[in-house]
């Protein structure tokens, strides 16, 4: 739960509360592949809102998360 450390301390450094944290859906995607793509996929959010790039990796071609490393704000269509 690293990310979840992450994305919280830097909401709350902005003033962010809790409550608004949560109403939002507002969250870190972790620095891990494509982990932020499949847990979206696997809770049935919209693959429209989200990205994914293919970068080389030593493992060859791979689909990563575009929004790894950084704080979402999830689409609200």
């Amino acid at each position: 739960m690293r990310g979840r450390r992450i994305g919280l301390a830097y909401f709350h450094e902005r003033g962010f509360r809790d409550d608004i944290i949560r109403t939002f859906q507002l969250g870190y995607v972790p620095e891990m592949g494509a982990a932020f793509s499949g847990a979206a996929r696997a809770r049935g959010f919209d693959a429209d809102c989200w990205n994914g790039r293919l970068d080389q990796t030593p493992r060859g071609w791979e689909r990563l998360d575009f929004f790894a490393g950084r704080v979402t704000f999830p689409c609200m269509a």
